[in-house]
């Protein structure tokens, strides 16, 4: 690959990192951040830079989101809370319930509490 670019190798007691693996000398330094492995072939220490999400072919989970799409989502989720809302509106909680049943001198339990006895 002729393309102009200086290709630079580790010295003993520099590691230049590249996007390919290379073998770490014992006792050589490295950089943080790198992907470093042991092969298990060779036993030896290799390392590299970490590679870059499109290398891998990868992108964000975000990149794949269609924003209308999303939209639509959330106004199906707004829609939702407004239909729940209306059906708590009909019906009215235990303890409102409970309540309303004291004036009329009724116990009310729950049938937790029926199975308890």
């Amino acid at each position: 690959d002729d393309s102009g670019d200086v290709i630079v190798e580790s010295t003993d007691e520099v590691f230049i990192p590249t996007s390919e693996w290379q073998e770490v000398k014992p006792g050589q330094a490295i950089p943080k951040g790198l992907h470093v492995r042991i092969n298990m072939e060779t036993g030896k220490k290799e390392a590299r830079l970490l590679p870059t999400q499109k290398e891998e072919g990868k992108g964000s989970p975000l990149d794949k989101i269609d924003h209308e799409e999303l939209k639509e989502a959330l106004k199906k989720i707004k829609n939702d809370i407004k239909a729940e809302e209306a059906v708590q509106a009909k019906f009215r909680s235990m303890d409102e319930l409970k309540e309303h049943m004291k004036d009329l001198e009724v116990k009310v339990e729950t049938d937790v509490e029926v199975m308890r006895k």
